[in-house]
């Protein structure tokens, strides 16, 4: 199956996490740089995820109730049975979710992710390998500008002025400009700025 990518702003939205152990951390450590209000539900919950900051941590079975709360989505992280009777549960109250190592009861997957502080690169192959993801995530990785965040703000505050002074090719300049700073690899000077503008 091929999954739909679609970037969510998850800062302050509650994310339910059902489970207490390995996979149930492993979801946590790449949520929490997203900024999501993270709680964890679980009969039993390891030490290690105890000791990350900023959970709200219930050490208790999940229950039908805790999804009044109206999570973004759910991760069932539990053992087998567990996690087919929140899927059920999640599915009654149309809230996504995602079961660990069950792809047949996932709303939706984790791809393999490429992070910075102004960048998101993800790469899926719909569960089929995810392997294969890693890898061409690290390759994809590889070949960014050093100084790709640099880059992004550079761009991000030059846009709206180049939006009101060339209206019409607003979006092929900005092209340009991005496609010129990546191979520099970093932001342009101003006088680059002004010799790439006037020839367009």
């Amino acid at each position: 199956m091929i999954y739909f990518p679609m970037m969510y702003q998850l800062q302050g939205h509650l994310v339910l996490i059902c489970g207490g152990a390995t996979h149930a951390y492993e979801k946590i450590i790449r949520l929490q740089p997203f900024g999501a209000n993270i709680q964890v539900i679980a009969a039993s919950i390891s030490d290690q995820i105890k000791a990350c900051k900023e959970l709200s941590i219930c050490e208790r079975s999940f229950l039908e109730t805790d999804l009044d709360k109206h999570p973004v989505f759910v991760i069932a992280a539990e053992e087998e049975r567990e996690n087919i009777r929140i899927a059920s549960l999640c599915r009654s109250h149309h809230i996504p979710v995602n079961v660990v190592d069950m792809p047949q009861y996932c709303d939706f997957i984790f791809p393999s992710m490429y992070t910075s502080e102004q960048l998101c690169v993800a790469v899926s192959t719909g569960g089929a390998s995810p392997s294969t993801a890693i890898l061409l995530k690290e390759r994809i990785a590889s070949s960014l500008p050093v100084h790709l965040d640099d880059i992004l703000l550079w761009l991000a505050a030059i846009r709206p002025e180049i939006k009101e002074a060339m209206p019409d090719a607003y979006k092929a300049v900005m092209r340009c400009l991005a496609a010129a700073a990546m191979k520099q690899d970093r932001p342009l000077s101003k006088a680059e700025l002004d010799a790439l503008i006037s020839n367009k």
